[in-house]
């Protein structure tokens, strides 16, 4: 991760996190998916949420676009994987490291996945991620 490029979104996402009224709306096994309290999203959807993007309708949240009125092209489908790891600039171990659960350390991997977790393995990633850099 390059001058930990993804900090500006992580700590966007973060804030997500901890102001969820319906923590039902985060879950780690999905990119995104539309339920009937609003669209819930894992840690590597809500950026690219927030980065402007939106899942290409009928790709169950595979393949995504920039988001209606951005700009870009919102007819241009993009694979979710190359797309995550581009926007947050991260190697695909890097990614994996933070937007897979079984590949949390096991202080965070023993817990049940909530937002206040998500929040604070973002805050284990980005201080790991520091210290590294120094």
């Amino acid at each position: 991760m390059n001058d930990l490029k993804c900090e500006p979104l992580l700590r966007k996402i973060q804030d997500w996190l901890l102001s969820l009224e319906n923590p039902e709306l985060f879950d780690m096994r999905n990119w995104s998916t539309e339920t009937h309290c609003g669209i819930m999203f894992c840690i590597a959807g809500k950026g690219l949420d927030l980065a402007g993007y939106e899942p290409f309708p009928g790709t169950g949240a595979s393949w995504w676009r920039k988001k209606q009125g951005e700009v870009g092209g919102e007819d241009t489908e993009y694979p979710v994987m190359p797309l995550i790891y581009e926007v947050f600039g991260l190697t695909g171990e890097q990614g994996n490291r933070l937007f897979y659960h079984q590949d949390w350390p096991d202080r965070f991997r023993s817990q049940p996945i909530t937002p206040t977790l998500a929040a604070e393995r973002i805050e284990y990633f980005l201080r790991l991620k520091k210290a590294k850099a120094e």
